[in-house]
């Protein structure tokens, strides 16, 4: 069952054009990766999905349902995002990070997901003080904590040793399995990719 679908989407930043006429599917409870060169739309594409940024021609279909044509809190509820890069400013703990903004059944599952993360020994420690790889992982966790049907990730394994890799590959494939849909960025070789459903080259 089909739960995305780009119609000959093109896009446009900064006055200069990504691509266009952009045409996939993405079926339910699968994990798909946008690979490409730097700077060919990969980020942007992502968000495309999430409403985030509008295309220049071209329709996103979402269950069956144009995204322009839906609310931002419908468009919220269908997906979640992990951006690449995120800075946090205020000397929070991880786990108030965590909580921010957060349904108290999310806030139950944060012990959980820290420790799937890796996480865990640092919930009392300051955001502030923390690796860059650390933090993207908060991120991931942030996105984690909402139920949603689709789960997108810029780049998750950026700054991410190889332990730390292999556990958002398990996670993703637990999120699979659960029927949830995922879409993530990645440099890694298409060959590298195989534990993925489906490749979307761009810039090729």
């Amino acid at each position: 069952m089909e739960i995305i679908e780009i119609q000959g989407l093109t896009l446009q930043r900064n006055n200069r054009q990504l691509f266009a006429g952009l045409s996939a599917t993405i079926t339910k409870g699968s994990i798909s990766a946008i690979v490409g060169p730097n700077g060919c739309g990969k980020s942007s594409l992502l968000l495309a999905i999430t409403g985030d940024l509008m295309p220049s021609s071209g329709s996103i279909y979402i269950a069956e349902k144009n995204l322009q044509e839906l609310s931002d809190l419908e468009q919220s509820r269908l997906r979640s995002m992990a951006l690449q890069e995120r800075t946090f400013w205020l000397p929070m703990t991880v786990r108030e990070v965590l909580a921010l903004g957060q349904s108290d059944q999310a806030t139950n599952q944060i012990a959980k997901i820290a420790a799937d993360l890796g996480l865990a020994e640092l919930l009392e420690n300051l955001v502030t003080t923390l690796s860059v790889g650390q933090v993207q992982r908060i991120e991931i966790a942030r996105t984690l904590l909402r139920d949603c049907p689709i789960y997108l990730f810029d780049e998750p394994f950026a700054a991410q040793d190889l332990a730390s890799k292999e556990k958002l590959i398990e996670i993703f494939k637990q999120l699979r399995s659960a029927g949830k849909t995922v879409i993530l960025v990645a440099h890694s070789e298409v060959e590298k990719l195989s534990w993925c459903d489906q490749i979307i080259q761009l810039g090729s």
